[in-house]
This record gives structure tokens, sequence and C-alpha cells, in this order.
């Protein structure tokens, strides 16, 4: 007797019940991994802004650069995004001479950026450094799980601390 090359319905079946197991068993998983992936990334790119208006305020010298929050609410102060300008006449206030350097919108996936002091400015002189330190906490939706620990110190310098766990 020939037999026919290929699969018989059957052995069809049992592959598409093995798959629909294994996609079932993968996709929370991977759900977790995108969000913590998001989380990394945004830690970084509130990192990266920070350095940057740092090394803009080492490079111009005497003149100030201030990084803003541009729509701070309680308890996720700079999750709506900021803005770094120098401020060359230390008034607080961007005029017209004094371009934007760089812009972040808001954060997606409702995730917060909260400042542990409230702060929604800071402000870099000429050697870096700023006017108060704070530390920011980077969560998500997700209750009790893995957030991100942004710390700023004194000198203008910040480190991430990866194992933070959100309230």
């Amino acid at each position: 007797m020939k037999r026919n090359p290929g699969f018989s319905l059957i052995e069809m079946m049992i592959a598409l019940v093995v798959l629909a197991v294994l996609i079932t068993i993968a996709v929370p998983g991977f759900r977790s991994f995108i969000l913590n992936n998001r989380l990394t990334t945004q830690a970084n790119e509130f990192i990266t802004a920070l350095q940057v208006a740092r090394s803009e305020a080492i490079k111009r010298g005497g003149v100030v650069v201030r990084i803003t929050a541009t729509a701070p609410v309680a308890a996720n102060e700079w999750g709506g995004g900021w803005s770094i300008w120098p401020d060359t006449d230390d008034d607080g206030v961007q005029d017209a001479g004094e371009d934007t350097i760089r812009t972040a919108e808001a954060f997606a996936g409702g995730n917060t950026l909260d400042s542990a002091g409230n702060i929604t400015e800071f402000v870099y002189r000429g050697d870096g450094s700023i006017s108060s330190a704070d530390t920011f906490t980077l969560c998500d939706s997700r209750t009790g799980e893995t957030g991100r620990r942004i710390i700023v110190t004194a000198s203008g310098r910040s480190a991430l601390n990866p194992e933070f766990t959100c309230p």
C-alpha cells in the first residue's frame, strides 16, 4: 500500500492544539516583557534628557539651562513630557531668543514619572550642578511590580535603579 506524503487530519489537529497551548503560555510572559522594556526605554529617555541638559549647561559656560515639566500634575510631574532650553537671562521664562534644545512628549501606556520632592524644574548651572537633588519613580499600571528609580544628585549626575518596587 502506497502512503501519501503530508499530514493527516488528526496530525494537523494535534499540531494546532499544541500550538494553542504554547501560545496560551507564552502571551502573558510576552506582555510583561513588553511592559518592562517600555519602562526601561522611558527611564533611559529621561536620563538622556537630564544628561543633555547638563552637557549643554557645561558647554555654554555661564548660561543656565533649564529642563521643565511641560504638563505637571500631582503624582506624575514629569510623565506629561518636558522641555530643555537655555535661560540666558536666568529669569525662569523662556524668551523669544531662547530656542528649545529638546522636548519630550507624554509617556505612552499611562506610565507615571513622579518626583519625590514634587520638583517640576531643574536648573543646571555652568559647572553642571543643579539647584536641588531629587529622586524619581517610574511606574506603570501594575501594582507591586518592578518599576524604575532615577536618582539625580546635586552634582547633576543621574543614576538608574532598575530594581524598584512600585507602590
